[in-house]
């Protein structure tokens, strides 16, 4: 279970630490030591061993939240401070996160305490935004005929669930905006012959929706408003040319 691949290494970890101790313990007082002189010693430079060790027992603390409170479990795509990626061993001290470039960061589990946590994957879905601006020129109709397009190639896609919202989203001074809200499916493990990672998913599924409007859009004549600054020189040049030809230049 997902509490057990939590657990497991976790108490390995705890094992491993206090049969170590024991074995100090043990072998010091083989070797003649007074075992609990040598404790009850320790006096000022335990304590500060113990300022030492801080960060280790806020990370050890760390580690048992997460296995309390489970905001998260290994596969999990999590985002915490600036780390981003999917969560590959939980540690008693650190956790283990592989990034988009397949890198392992290695986050004390104090982070995890002292932050917000972000669990990608609890989302139903991978919500996408796409604005698209039209020619400023654009008919009602074709405005209209647009927002059709954009809901059918919603259903055509396999990829994408039936959800989708769509409408015009403002009239501005160069151009109507569409405003296209629609899902990517959640990647499941059975999607891994097709898709390596969740991110693998979302892009394919852009990619194809976004080739599938310029190619309905092109049939249908519904022309893309270039951007503003483009038109301006565009503008500007045709006018400095005219002004050369009537100066004679």
């Amino acid at each position: 279970t997902d509490l057990d691949d939590m657990l497991v290494p976790m108490t390995r970890n705890l094992f491993r630490f206090v049969v170590w101790s024991l074995a100090v313990a043990l072998a010091m007082n083989n070797a003649g030591y007074d075992v609990s002189a040598v404790i009850a010693g320790l006096g000022i430079g335990g304590l500060a061993m113990a300022m030492a060790a801080e960060d280790t027992f806020a990370n050890i603390f760390g580690g048992i939240s997460i296995m309390m409170s489970r905001p998260f479990k290994i596969g999990d795509r999590v985002k915490v401070a600036d780390v981003h990626g999917w969560v590959r061993n939980i540690g008693l001290r650190v956790t283990m996160i592989s990034n988009f470039y397949g890198r392992k960061i290695t986050v004390p589990n104090k982070m995890f305490t002292e932050g917000a946590i972000e669990n990608v994957d609890t989302q139903p879905c991978y919500m996408q935004l796409m604005n698209l601006r039209l020619r400023y020129d654009t008919s009602p109709e074709k405005i209209q005929s647009a927002l059709d397009i954009l809901k059918e190639l919603t259903l055509k896609n396999e990829y994408v669930d039936d959800t989708a919202w769509i409408g015009t989203d403002k009239i501005g001074d160069c151009s109507p905006d569409i405003e296209f809200w629609y899902a990517v499916k959640l990647w499941e493990p059975e999607d891994q012959a097709a898709f390596s990672n969740p991110y693998h998913k979302i892009i394919l599924a852009k990619s194809r929706m976004n080739l599938e409007i310029l190619r309905r859009f092109g049939t249908e004549g519904i022309k893309l408003a270039l951007p503003a600054e483009i038109r301006i020189k565009k503008t500007s040049i045709k006018k400095a040319s005219e002004v050369l030809k009537t100066s004679g230049i």
